[in-house]
């Protein structure tokens, strides 16, 4: 909470109004993507073989924006989030580039340290960003979602895939996950534009560039 007002109160008077219009701009410019179509025997067989591939994807660099809002918010912000194994950092920056806080995880526990100097600790990182932004971000599904795979030991209540394997919508925890766009980087096709929504928010997020170790 504290390093959301944070971000709130030092930017510019008119922040707010270009805020808006951004994220409206973002979700306007984004296309409805592929018509969704159950996958057959054929784009089955190359999903599976992705998914296996992808499973070995585990050290790697991102950077990105990330526009969320409600019926009462709007809220965007420039991330970076680099994963090694099962330990991993976010990042989280104004637009402007201003550091906010980072998040620095592992399997048994997280923490935040903001701008303010502050620390938090938890044992999952979903409930410290939202204790920290109050917003509720899926940040550990969107681990795997990222790289345009379904979360382990989490049911699936739906997904489709393109001709060529890859996932074009999947249902799962709650959430819509739409894989708007991929792009290629060092031989993976991996997503570029995500819009997730669920009950309670829409989170509009486009990688600017992959980084693979």
């Amino acid at each position: 909470m504290i390093a959301r007002q944070y971000l709130i109160q030092n930017l510019p008077p008119t922040y707010s109004l270009k805020l808006i219009l951004s994220i409206l701009l973002i979700f306007l410019l984004t296309g409805c993507g592929e018509n969704l179509v159950k996958p057959s025997s054929e784009t089955q067989l190359l999903w599976e073989s992705h998914q296996q591939r992808l499973q070995t994807l585990n050290k790697w660099q991102l950077n990105g924006r990330v526009a969320v809002y409600n019926d009462h918010e709007n809220w965007l912000i420039k991330v970076r989030w680099d994963q090694n194994l099962d330990k991993y950092q976010l990042h989280f920056y104004t637009p402007s580039g201003q550091g906010v806080a980072k998040l620095v995880g592992m399997s048994q526990q997280v923490e935040m340290f903001t701008a303010e100097n502050q620390h938090y600790v938890a044992q999952h990182p979903d409930a410290l960003v939202a204790q920290t932004f109050n917003i509720n971000l899926p940040v550990t599904g969107l681990r795997f979602w990222i790289r345009g795979m379904p979360t382990p030991d989490v049911p699936i209540d739906n997904y489709y895939l393109n001709k060529q394997g890859y996932l074009t919508q999947l249902e799962q925890d709650g959430w819509k996950i739409n894989f708007q766009t991929y792009a290629k980087s060092s031989n993976w096709f991996l997503p570029k534009k995500l819009l997730l929504t669920n009950s309670q928010y829409k989170v509009k997020i486009i990688v600017l560039n992959w980084h693979i170790s």
